[in-house]
């Protein structure tokens, strides 16, 4: 359950040849452009290039390797392919497999999935990134692990795995321990310049996914990932440029009779790494709108839809309970605590999720129903 992950030393592992290949055709709009600047106009990021550039054959002018800084002309084939990535993660002889644990995990539900990207539903409490404490039980491991399951993702483990003749108690499927190096520090140069670390216990190489934001532990609801570096950059730029849009449910204490909009500033609470509060002279902008949604009297319970402005960290927990209607469950923030075989944690669900594919420009949108255990909550 405590398994760790290896952190990856320079480049991640990758194969030039198993990633997303995209296609340009040059117009007379871009004659004369370098290829560089060419893919930067595309979305490409600086650091993206630089590890193109350094990987041989990923980019391609008609059918030949060529120099990110040679010129196109009209008619050109660009042809671009943005390895997917792979981490190395080690778990200790008295820790159960990744693999065997998984069987014992609540997984996510796949929503949507294509060559770029994955919308998951994430269950209520499940951590999405790992952490101290959270290691193996979180959604971007699990969700790296179903993927390696898929033949052509487990046959290009296979491969990492042959390129690294240190590492050869590393497989995708089954792993047994490996007995430590002498010096614990051995380190082997794979053919296609990653670095792998020798093992010193047990170890498997999983699919690197990106997740794009966050949702605490018990906040269960939709997320999307990046399959590959391209796409991740993408989003989190839409991101940041507020285009991705979410919409919450959450289940609160008292009745709420009208929509609002809470403006008020979260800052950490002194003395504490965890709680937040509203701060108006230290705290961040922050920028919540609600609608209550249905009010259940023999509770005194209102759901409630929500809408952010911003993404502070516990926003919509630490707003409603500044405005006095703290989450169900959220015990953090004064909400009642609810006994098993109740929901633990803040009864708050993230519903709706649109935005614009990072490289099909097509619009998306997806929604996740209210669990049955917030619809059991009023």
């Amino acid at each position: 359950m405590n398994h760790s992950p290896v952190a990856p030393a320079g480049t991640p592992l990758c194969l030039p040849h198993f990633g997303r290949t995209l296609c340009f055709r040059i117009t007379e709009t871009d004659d004369g452009c370098p290829a560089g600047k060419f893919l930067r106009g595309q979305g490409f990021s600086h650091r993206l290039l630089a590890r193109l550039k350094r990987t041989p054959g990923v980019i391609l002018l008609n059918q030949s390797s060529i120099p990110a800084g040679l010129p196109l002309h009209t008619g050109d084939e660009l042809q671009v392919t943005i390895p997917y990535d792979f981490h190395r993660y080690r778990y200790f002889e008295d820790e159960m497999h990744p693999e065997r644990q998984l069987e014992s995990l609540p997984l996510p539900e796949i929503v949507f999935e294509d060559e770029d990207i994955l919308v998951v539903s994430k269950p209520a409490g499940m951590p999405t990134h790992p952490s101290q404490g959270h290691h193996g039980d979180t959604l971007a491991e699990i969700c790296a692990l179903l993927l390696a399951r898929r033949p052509d993702w487990a046959s290009a483990i296979e491969e990492l795995r042959s390129e690294c003749p240190s590492s050869a108690d590393v497989h995708s499927a089954s792993i047994t321990p490996a007995a430590p190096s002498a010096s614990g520090t051995d380190r082997a140069v794979s053919s296609s310049g990653s670095i792998c670390a020798a093992p010193e216990h047990g170890e498997v190489i999983l699919p690197a996914l990106y997740c794009i934001g966050r949702l605490d532990r018990d906040t269960s609801g939709l997320l999307v990932l990046g399959k590959h570096a391209h796409s991740a950059g993408i989003l989190s730029a839409a991101m940041k440029q507020r285009k991705i849009h979410r919409f919450y449910q959450a289940v609160v204490h008292g009745r709420l009779t009208e929509a609002g909009t809470v403006e008020a500033p979260i800052a950490r609470e002194p003395g504490s790494v965890i709680k937040r509060q509203v701060h108006f002279s230290d705290g961040e902008a922050a920028i919540t709108h609600y609608h209550p949604l249905a009010y259940h009297s023999t509770t005194d319970r209102t759901l409630v839809e929500l809408k952010l402005e911003t993404g502070r960290t516990h926003q919509i927990r630490v707003h409603m309970a500044w405005l006095g209607h703290p989450l169900v469950g959220d015990d953090l923030y004064g909400g009642a605590f609810v006994p098993a075989p109740g929901r633990q944690g803040q009864h708050l669900h993230s519903c709706s999720l649109s935005f614009v594919h990072p490289l099909t420009g097509q619009a998306l949108s997806f929604c996740a129903p209210l669990p049955e255990d917030m619809k059991a909550a009023p």
